[in-house]
């Protein structure tokens, strides 16, 4: 038997994530946050912030779902497309916080959130609305929108709802592009 490397995009992630999280770098210089700006730190930060972690409990709760979910998205959609929707939906996460929030954010929960829901459409045939969709939709989803209204705790729910958005987007738009063909006509890995 030997060991593969069945999913290099996120096992990449994971290191970096691993190196950058337990380095003495200061949260500011990851983090990213409003307003919105032109400069080359800013723009640092809208790549940056998901791969920093506040702490070991941050950081294992991101990264073990990551670990899960990724190689299954990855496999499924191969390493350039997923290596893609990751770098879109940091940017879009990172643009949209730092326009609406002064608030500095880190971490990948968001990038997480998109994982779950992009997974739970994967297999959906054409015309077909996964159960399991509206169930992450709602125990996930729903939980992060009540969350955002209610809690006074320093979450960024905005990054996980928006990562939920366009993990269905992903999801529902590949299946689109693949015909529906749910499981069958696999992207090819790159």
């Amino acid at each position: 038997m030997r060991i593969t490397n069945n999913a290099p995009v996120t096992l990449v992630f994971f290191v970096i994530s691993l190196i950058v999280s337990f380095l003495p770098i200061p949260e500011s210089i990851l983090a990213v946050h409003g307003p919105l700006r032109l400069s080359p730190h800013f723009i640092l930060t809208l790549f940056s912030y998901p791969f920093a972690h506040l702490d070991i409990r941050h950081f294992g709760g991101n990264l073990s779902m990551f670990l899960l979910l990724g190689p299954l998205l990855e496999e499924r959609h191969g390493s350039k497309v997923f290596a893609l929707i990751l770098v879109a939906t940091t940017l879009a996460i990172g643009l949209l916080h730092s326009a609406l929030f002064p608030s500095a954010i880190l971490g990948a929960s968001g990038l997480v959130f998109m994982c779950i829901t992009a997974t739970s459409v994967t297999s959906a045939r054409a015309g077909e609305i996964p159960v399991t969709l509206i169930a992450v939709c709602v125990a996930f989803l729903g939980t992060e929108i009540m969350e955002a209204v209610t809690a006074h705790d320093h979450v960024a729910h905005s990054a996980h709802l928006l990562g939920g958005v366009v993990g269905v987007a992903f999801g529902l738009a590949r299946r689109h592009m693949a015909g529906g063909s749910g499981s069958k006509g696999r992207a090819p890995r790159r």
